[in-house]
């Protein structure tokens, strides 16, 4: 793939060398510890650092396929590419972004501008991309029975993968798309994502500001049938805000619909903390009922090599019973 060199100020003497095979890479902003032993180049206070990649002409510059092949072992790629800015007006805008590629249904490409950088919120997550391949190829779970359109909120979206993914099924093709966060960074991402993705899909999109503690300061003239949420509950002291703004926007959607529509519920996770559990507790307290459950493993080769167990990133997806919202 390349090689890497470190080399030493003014001498330019060269203290580490490797070439990198597929099985070596470096992910973006990680950082190389050098272990020079008895060196006294520490000391002069003059080490810099040079990471130098030449690929080969063999290099083909390709999208990554969030498509059903993706889960034809039943997992997710487990590198996802990363595009440096083109200069072509990002940079404008955003200081340390990178772009993220992807191919979807028939060829349809989507790209998605991520932070690069010491952020939460404007990252994408393997719970994002597991919960977009695993509605790719299950687009059936989302479909409305009388083939009316969708509407889809997403919480929380951050840089709006899986809405965005959402809207730009065929399926869903002139669909309604609200994003929202509570992050004003996120949204600006968010919203430049739409924008820059819109030859993915024909959906009327809109971004928003909703504050988890304080739902009811949202409000929408739309009626959601999909509310969708990926890796928001690894903070525990959220969770409860978490669930009460799920029951606010659907008792909101079915007094405004006058019933006529009640929302799904669907939520994908990478388990991290035994504090997630309060997440279903809670659901199962407020009334929700789990209509579905799967799990999708995520790709990584050290672990397959290893003998290891994968990680798994878990989807659910809620009903709120009318009966319930009495």
């Amino acid at each position: 793939m390349g090689e890497l060199r470190c080399l030493l100020d003014e001498t330019r003497r060269a203290i580490y060398e490797d070439d990198l095979s597929q099985d070596k890479y470096l992910s973006l902003g990680e950082r190389l510890q050098l272990l020079l032993g008895e060196s006294r180049v520490s000391q002069q206070g003059v080490l810099v650092v040079l990471v130098v990649l030449h690929t080969t002409d063999s290099f083909v510059e390709q999208p990554d396929s969030l498509d059903v092949d993706s889960l034809v072992l039943g997992k997710v790629p487990d590198v996802i590419s990363a595009w440096t800015d083109d200069f072509t007006g990002h940079k404008a805008l955003f200081d340390d972004v990178v772009i993220r590629r992807f191919t979807l249904q028939r060829e349809r490409g989507l790209d998605i501008l991520e932070k690069n950088g010491e952020s939460i919120a404007r990252h994408i997550w393997d719970a994002a991309i597991a919960l977009a391949v695993w509605l790719l190829k299950h687009q059936e779970k989302v479909q409305q029975a009388d083939g009316k359109r969708n509407c889809i909120l997403e919480l929380g979206a951050g840089c709006g993968l899986v809405g965005l993914v959402l809207a730009s099924m065929s399926e869903n093709q002139n669909c309604q798309l609200i994003l929202t966060d509570v992050d004003d960074d996120s949204l600006k991402l968010a919203r430049y994502n739409a924008r820059l993705s819109r030859n993915a899909f024909n959906s009327v999109w809109q971004c928003c500001t909703l504050d988890w503690r304080e739902p009811q300061k949202f409000s929408t003239d739309q009626h959601p049938t999909i509310i969708v949420a990926s890796d928001c509950i690894y903070n525990a002291d959220n969770i409860p805000d978490l669930v009460r703004t799920f029951s606010h926007l659907i008792r909101q959607c079915c007094e405004s619909s006058k019933g006529s529509v009640t929302p799904k519920v669907i939520v994908s996770t990478k388990r991290r903390h035994p504090s997630e559990e309060m997440f279903f507790n809670l659901m199962t307290k407020a009334g929700f009922e789990q209509s579905d459950h799967d799990k999708v493993p995520l790709s990584d080769r050290w672990r397959e090599k290893a003998g290891q167990d994968l990680d798994v990133v878990s989807i659910h997806i809620f009903t709120l019973p009318i009966q319930a919202l009495s």
